[in-house]
Order: structure tokens, then sequence, then C-alpha cells
């Protein structure tokens, strides 16, 4: 499940980011770059490793559950404060 936060306190979920929603039996990690969000995991049930490119659909529920996190737990953010 990725979920977000704005002040490490407060969670939004996102989405499940693995087939199925299924659990890993392994490890994962997550990188962006230049608005494209690459999601990488390896299931140790499985050979090798898988890559998921996040697609803009997905990196703008991000910065939605992201906003309605400032607003559900009124968060204060540098970008707020100016």
């Amino acid at each position: 499940m990725l979920k977000i936060s704005a002040d490490g306190h407060h969670w939004t979920d996102v989405m499940y980011l693995t087939p199925l929603d299924r659990l890993i039996n392994g490890y994962c990690s997550i990188y962006s770059n230049n608005n494209q969000i690459l999601f990488c995991y390896e299931d140790k049930e499985e050979i090798g490793i898988k890559v998921i490119d996040l697609t803009r659909q997905c990196i703008n529920r991000i910065i939605e559950a992201y906003n309605e996190n400032i607003q559900t737990y009124n968060i204060i953010t540098n970008e707020s404060k100016e």
C-alpha cells in the first residue's frame, strides 16, 4: 500500500502498487525523477526484479492525497506559511 503524509504523523492511503494487491516476500523501493515515479520490488518466491512505471494518473492521485491529508488534519506546511 502506498501511503502519503504531509507531517509524518497523519497518513492517507493512496493505492496498492503490487499485482493483485499481494504482499511481497522480499524488498521494495520507490524512486522519483523528472515527474516519473518508478516502483521496484523483488519477490523471493519469483525470479527477477519487477519495475512498475507509475503513470501520471498515479502521480496526480498522490498529489490529491497529499492535499487531502493537509486539509483533513489542518497541517501547516512551509508553503502555507508564506
